[in-house]
């Protein structure tokens, strides 16, 4: 049984506190769950192709990345390419010098 004033979020097994005022969305949860820059809930939602190839730290960064480049703030579109391009050279120099 939930204490009076808490709420059990559908889906994901955990129990929040409820304040006065304050509810969840739809809106609230899809910015969460699947969020418009990262292509919202499709089949090439970035973590999808992440974990499906398995691609670890670096390169799913990569991915991550290059796929969210000018639509989470098209004013970083160039940050988020060089971001990528930081984490796919860290990922050739690990493979280059055996620390991966």
């Amino acid at each position: 049984m939930l204490p009076q004033k808490a709420m059990r979020l559908p889906g994901l097994g955990i129990d929040v506190k409820y304040w006065k005022g304050c509810k969840e969305t739809m809106e609230n949860k899809e910015s969460i769950n699947h969020p418009e820059h990262y292509g919202g809930d499709n089949t090439y939602e970035p973590i999808k192709i992440i974990e499906h190839y398995n691609l670890g730290f670096h390169l799913g960064n990569v991915i991550k990345y290059c796929l969210r480049a000018g639509k989470k703030d098209t004013t970083k579109t160039l940050e988020d390419l060089e971001k990528c391009r930081w984490y796919l050279d860290r990922e050739i120099n690990n493979l280059k010098n055996g620390t991966k």
